[in-house]
């Protein structure tokens, strides 16, 4: 049995998978184990080159259905009164906010990103994508307990500017 959540706990997700893993990984599924049966069951399949396609044609799918379901596995951010944790496909990562030096936003190819940066010798640096759906929210979490690194550079600038 799990402790109960503090109130202040909050727990964010990223919203549900993509249309191409929701609709097409469950028949890519399909064809897969239809692979292993008719490989096995094939009248007069004695030869090496159909064993060695088939087995190749798996080994394919395999890698292929790997990088959906790493693409789609679900992540969860916790914002705590005392830390902010990230699980995710088998890691969990865990920052106190002492060990905290601030957040900053960052612009990638793949989109926009929330960095969470960890004093050094403390653990590494959490990620939170843009694609949360309460993104706006865990930023003014955030903002609560650990400083603001873009808000910083800019007023160290602004004061450089006046001098």
């Amino acid at each position: 049995m799990q402790p109960a959540l503090n109130a202040s706990e909050r727990k964010f997700y990223p919203p549900p998978q993509s249309w191409f893993s929701k609709h097409i990984s469950p028949w890519l599924l399909f064809l897969f184990f239809n692979a292993i049966l008719v490989m096995g069951w094939l009248p007069g399949s004695h030869s090496v080159a159909v064993h060695s396609g088939f087995a190749l044609a798996e080994v394919m799918l395999i890698a292929f259905l790997r990088n959906i379901l790493t693409d789609t596995s679900i992540t969860c951010l916790t914002i705590g009164p005392e830390q902010v944790t990230k699980e995710e496909v088998g890691t969990t990562t865990t920052l106190c906010y002492p060990d905290i030096k601030g957040f900053s936003e960052h612009s990638a190819a793949s989109g926009t990103y929330t960095r969470i940066v960890a004093l050094p010798n403390a653990g590494k640096d959490i990620v939170v994508e843009a694609r949360y759906e309460d993104y706006q929210e865990i930023r003014a979490l955030l903002a609560r307990h650990v400083p603001d690194l873009d808000a910083l550079k800019c007023a160290r600038r602004l004061r450089s500017r006046s001098k």
